[in-house]
């Protein structure tokens, strides 16, 4: 099972994709499994919910892929050890306004360590 999640503004991100790694000579998988999510689908509850069920779901057999293709912001933030720079995405349902519920790097990376996925990878394309 190899489960990419796809974010993408306008889908020819994910067709390429999808070619990649369901026709290539070498591919890494038998099996693909590709969960867009393209334009207004691509909201913030919905990514967490796709990642978070797709990291659950992966076996230890299995590679999670997570690809953006779209927006994302770095921020400065506060830390206890200073400041420190935050990768946040920049998903259909964000504006000035709501940064603050954006799914930042920090998500990311734990939504993968509580997978058991033998492989995880992360594609942004901002």
């Amino acid at each position: 099972l190899h489960q990419p999640l796809a974010v993408d503004h306008d889908g020819l991100d994910v067709a390429r994709l999808r070619t990649l790694l369901e026709r290539s000579d070498g591919r890494l998988a038998a099996e693909v499994q590709i969960l867009p999510l393209l334009n207004a689908a691509a909201t913030t509850d919905a990514v967490r919910r796709h990642l978070t069920g797709m990291c659950a779901a992966a076996g230890p057999q299995d590679m999670v892929l997570f690809f953006v293709s779209g927006h994302a912001a770095r921020r400065e933030v506060a830390t206890d050890r200073g400041p420190a720079l935050e990768l946040s995405l920049g998903l259909h349902d964000i504006d000035e306004q709501a940064w603050d519920k954006a799914i930042d790097h920090h998500a990311i990376l734990a939504a993968l360590a509580g997978s058991a996925a033998a492989a995880k990878v992360v594609v942004l394309d901002f």
